[in-house]
């Protein structure tokens, strides 16, 4: 859909309510005065809380905090120890609690220092709702030199007497509250979805203009294309951590990456899209995580397409390539993915769910796909929501579009349950190439869909010498062949099925290659190293097992020493004969290939065990590519290997024209 189509429709959206407001006055409401003292590591609270109805309401805080006062104006109040109470109102009433205490220290999200602050919701640092969400007004005072963000929309501001008082409001039923304060210099901008914000440090000053240029972008971007931001403000936040969190209304980064140019391009879009999912709308975990799937789908892979169609390619090609690394024991369904705890759930949650989104949208088209967020979002805003809910909103949207809505719980079903990528075949034993006349030619094949597969759409490109002469999209059904043709008045040279990798698939012979992805992900791997000491670097890089011994054709391996010694492992192994010599001119420098028993390697060429060490601390980042050649920092020269130029999905025609 164009912009001003997105716009437009965000507009109409904009005139109805986000949830259904007039719900919330019937959820408990909060207001909270926090006073944080950071020199003595602890702080204190009022609370005053509007109960609607008659229920009880149990509420508690984390380790380190106590319940000192409660009041109650109607009803009564049982204290549970010294962190939990239950309020039995006898009608709608209002309750007061005064509570205090010092962070735990026990986990992430649970520090108040002189310099600082992170105090998450899990860690109980205000009296949290043991069942019913409230919504909320914060006030949070905090020694001038601090600046304080927290969860909601950031509304007022204001310093007296060596103490910053800032107010934060969440009126619909929240999540939580998390809350970060730190030593920072604070900019704002004003964008057409509201206001954006930036906490940096005095080191990264530099780095607020580029923030606040691309955090309104993306603010306004998504507003339009999914509806009105969950928060009248959005900021960025540096962590003294190594972290990249979305929270209500703001994201915290670590102020390590910061700085690194790829950041606003990449992590950036992706925590602020989480501002709608999972933030804005909440995730039901027993059908499974959706959020991250398509946060990934429409903030990495979207602005990744927007950047540059071969990017985009380059990504599809990726979440094939990993799929087919991922061993068959380290699989599991979609609907089975929860949380991101490393690379096998990244491949399931974020990149296979992402396939979901794209075959949804190529199915049904950009127009209905855009309904379907906009009304997903208004319909669930502030709520929790699952898959079955995007499956019923993309079943509307489908239909009100006129798309085949009938494909809908198809997809849906298949993407969530389905483990092994179905098989696409171009039978060439059915080929057909025919020369009729000096400007016309006849191509015909057969083409396959597994009968485990789903609905599909298959793009089937006819090439010449000088790009593409025709592309249709072919739909299958699980178990269909049919015969396609394509006619000519130029020369075809190739006949390629899916060549962009738009399918969620098998991997044709010959057209993967390899990648580090391949040895990471193994369920035992062989060091082979020249140095010792680097056992433990290995293990924290590799998925499986690491075992020290010999090399084995048979068995997968890492390979780390000397050039010269690597290449004659390499030798020794039979490797793959154009992967055995390092591919750029780097040290350390690692590379994926495969033994002559078909097994994956790496082979790691570093000048000394320490630089080896260092690279193995690095490696696994780079899986998804053939090569690296580290540099300093982040600094590394990528590649990936080329495909066969003959494949099972990549017909040439030439010899048989030539034949003719």
């Amino acid at each position: 859909m164009c912009r001003l189509a997105r716009i437009l429709a965000a507009a109409l959206l904009a005139t109805l309510p986000v949830a259904a407001a007039s719900s919330w006055p019937d959820d408990p409401q909060a207001e909270m005065d926090v006073r944080l003292h950071p020199d003595d590591g602890r702080l204190e609270g009022r609370l005053t809380l509007q109960l609607p109805d008659e229920g009880p309401f149990s509420l508690a805080v984390g380790p380190g905090y106590r319940i000192d006062e409660v009041a109650l104006d109607a009803g009564s109040a049982e204290k549970l120890g010294q962190r939990g109470v239950i309020l039995r109102p006898g009608e709608a009433t209002e309750a007061r609690l005064r509570w205090s205490g010092e962070p735990g220290e026990e986990s992430r999200g649970a520090r108040l220092r002189p310099e600082g602050a992170w105090l998450a919701a899990e860690a109980g640092w205000y009296p949290r709702p043991a069942e019913r969400r409230t919504g909320y007004r914060l006030n949070v005072t905090v020694p001038e030199p601090l600046q304080v963000v927290a969860e909601g929309t950031r509304v007022d501001e204001r310093i007296s007497d060596g103490l910053r008082r800032v107010e934060f409001r969440h009126p619909a039923p929240a999540r939580g509250i998390t809350l970060f304060a730190g030593e920072w210099e604070q900019r704002s901008r004003s964008v057409r979805h509201g206001t954006v914000h930036t906490f940096f440090p005095e080191h990264l000053a530099e780095h607020h203009d580029l923030y606040l240029e691309k955090t309104g972008a993306y603010l306004d971007e998504y507003s339009d294309w999914i509806g009105p931001p969950p928060h009248e403000t959005y900021s960025v936040v540096a962590a003294p951590y190594p972290v990249g969190l979305a929270f209500a209304g703001f994201t915290a980064l670590g102020e390590q990456v910061i700085p690194l140019p790829f950041i606003p391009e990449t992590s950036l879009p992706h925590e602020v899209v989480h501002n709608w999912w999972g933030r804005g709308v909440y995730t039901d975990y027993d059908e499974g995580n959706w959020n991250e799937a398509l946060t990934y789908y429409m903030g990495d892979y979207h602005q990744a397409a927007q950047r540059d169609t071969e990017q985009a390619q380059r990504l599809r090609g990726d979440w094939l390539r990993s799929q087919a690394a991922l061993p068959d024991a380290a699989d599991y369904p979609l609907s089975e993915f929860r949380h991101n705890r490393g690379t096998v759930d990244e491949i399931i949650g974020y990149q296979r769910g992402a396939q979901l989104f794209h075959t949804l949208r190529r199915s049904l088209g950009e127009a209905a796909f855009d309904q379907a967020v906009r009304r997903f979002y208004a319909r669930h805003a502030h709520q929790e929501a699952s898959w079955s809910d995007l499956e019923t909103a993309f079943a509307g949207a489908a239909e009100d579009e006129g798309a085949d809505a009938e494909t809908v719980p198809a997809l849906f079903e298949w993407f969530l349950s389905a483990t092994r990528a179905p098989d696409l075949e171009l039978d060439e034993r059915t080929l057909e190439v025919a020369h009729e006349g000096d400007d016309r030619f006849r191509i015909r094949v057969d083409i396959a869909w597994d009968e485990d597969g789903y609905p599909v759409s298959v793009p089937v490109v006819l090439k010449g010498e000088d790009g593409r002469l025709d592309e249709r999209d072919i739909r299958l059904q699980p178990g269909e062949r049919t015969r396609i043709e394509f006619t000519s008045e130029t020369a075809p040279r190739y006949l390629q099925a899916d060549p962009d990798h738009h399918l969620y698939r098998q991997l044709a012979l010959g057209e993967g290659v390899s990648i580090l992805r391949d040895t990471l992900l193994a369920e035992s791997v062989t060091l082979v190293a020249s140095w010792d000491g680097l056992e433990a670097a290995a293990e924290r890089a590799l998925r499986g097992e690491v075992e020290p011994g010999a090399p084995d054709r048979d068995r997968p391996l890492l390979i780390v020493g000397p050039r010269e010694a690597v290449s004659e492992h390499l030798e020794a192994i039979k490797a793959c004969v154009t992967d055995r010599i390092r591919p750029v001119d780097r040290s350390p420098v690692a590379w994926a290939s495969t033994t002559g028993g078909g097994q994956p390697l790496i082979a790691l060429a570093a000048e000394d065990a320490e630089e080896a060490r260092e690279a193995l601390q690095r490696l696994a980042r780079y899986g998804r590519h053939s090569y690296v050649g580290f540099g300093s920092g982040h600094d590394a020269e990528t590649g990936l290997y080329n495909p066969a130029d003959r494949h099972g999905l990549r017909l040439p025609l030439a010899d048989q024209l030539d034949a003719d």
